[in-house]
C-alpha cells in the first residue's frame, strides 16, 4: 500500500494532494510536515519521470495549431504543480 491509498489526486494541486495525504494518516499540516513530503515528491519525480514515456493525446497538436493562428487566442498551460516539479 502506498501513502495515498485510498487518497483521490485528479483535478487536484500538488499542496492539494499533499494535505490529504497528511490529513488521511492524521499527520499535522504544518508547514514542515507539507515542505518535507513535497521535497521528497520532487525528489522521487526526478526519479521516476525517466523511467516513463509520455504520449500526446489524440487530437491535441492539431488543436493547438488551429488555436495558434487565431490572433485573439493566447496559448498556455497553468498546472497546480509545485515549480520545483515543473523544473
Amino acid at each position: 500500500m502506498t501513502i495515498c491509498h485510498d487518497v483521490e489526486i485528479a483535478g487536484m494541486t500538488d499542496s492539494g494532494i499533499v494535505l490529504s495525504i497528511l490529513n488521511k494518516h492524521e499527520i499535522p499540516a504544518s508547514n514542515e510536515n507539507v515542505s518535507g513530503l513535497l521535497d521528497s515528491y520532487v525528489h522521487f519525480l526526478s526519479l521516476e519521470l525517466p523511467r516513463r514515456k509520455g504520449n500526446l493525446l489524440p487530437g491535441v497538436l492539431e488543436l493547438l495549431e488551429r488555436l495558434k493562428s487565431r490572433p485573439h487566442v493566447v496559448l498556455a498551460l497553468l498546472t497546480g504543480n509545485v515549480s520545483a516539479a515543473r523544473d
